[in-house]
């Protein structure tokens, strides 16, 4: 984690006061969330109360490609099922 000295940040001492007395403070840019300011009271016991959660692998499209083929005639309507396709009323 690197530090930095508050002199170096050049926050305003309201806002620095802000976070020291318990509120927390979300930074954006280009109106997207970047970051969030917080005392480290807070910090603390959020990063000790986290567990760790294994990250499932991401699912990639194509994996399965030349495994297996489909006739031709997949859409066609089954020979039990001709029955229903005639009209009622003709």
């Amino acid at each position: 984690m690197r530090t930095v000295n508050a002199e170096e940040t050049k926050l305003p001492n309201e806002l620095l006061n802000t976070i020291a007395d318990g509120e927390l403070v979300l930074i954006t840019q280009k109106g997207n969330p970047v970051a969030i300011l917080s005392p480290v009271s807070i910090t603390q016991s959020a990063v000790q109360d986290s567990q760790t959660v294994p990250l499932e692998p991401q699912r990639r499209l194509g994996t399965a490609t030349g495994m297996f083929t489909m006739s031709d005639d997949f859409n066609e309507p089954l020979d039990d099922f001709t029955v229903y396709q005639k009209p009622y009323f003709a």
